[in-house]
């Protein structure tokens, strides 16, 4: 978990909506100087505004003394835009939830699964599959959207089902399930 330096929070308007970031300054082997990692990624709307997202996620993820600093994550939410598949980031959570996690990205833009395929796959309850998915700290890069029941409905989105919505039709995903 997060240290009490080198956290950063900023939310910047987008076309898939109002984007939050959470980052924490690392350094590794490909990133010599450290370097904003992203930790959390949120949205607000009508469910949560900016300040409201920042909490959750920081609370979630452990992170103090959050700075605000809209500058230093402009070139990340830039990349989130622009080239998705090469934003630093840093997955927080228990080894299962990260196996589920890794499990979401692997889950092609414009199609959708449902919680129970992931659970066949990860031989697990779909129960607990659900539970990680509704953690996950980074939305939309860790895409927990394209996740829906096996009646083929929406459920519950953490940022709320309008956002899960706009997210699933800006891929051009129908409501039908893959993987």
């Amino acid at each position: 978990m997060s240290q009490n330096k080198n956290n950063y929070a900023a939310g910047f308007d987008t076309p898939l909506g109002r984007m939050i970031l959470l980052a924490e300054d690392l350094a590794t082997k490909t990133y010599k100087t450290p370097t904003p990692h992203l930790v959390g990624l949120g949205f607000a709307g009508t469910k949560m505004n900016d300040e409201a997202v920042i909490a959750d996620l920081s609370r979630q993820l452990a992170c103090q003394d959050v700075l605000t600093n809209p500058e230093k994550l402009k070139p990340l939410a830039h990349q989130i835009i622009s080239q998705p598949d090469k934003v630093p980031m840093s997955l927080r959570g228990t080894d299962f939830q990260k196996t589920v996690w890794r499990r979401l990205m692997e889950i092609p833009v414009g199609t959708t699964t449902t919680y129970g395929n992931i659970a066949d796959y990860l031989q697990t309850a779909p129960r607990a599959v659900g539970s990680a998915v509704g953690k996950n700290p980074i939305s939309l890069l860790v895409p927990c959207h394209r996740v829906i029941g096996s009646t083929g409905h929406l459920h519950g989105y953490r940022w709320g089902l309008d956002v899960k919505k706009c997210l699933l039709a800006a891929e051009g995903a129908p409501v039908s399930v893959t993987l």
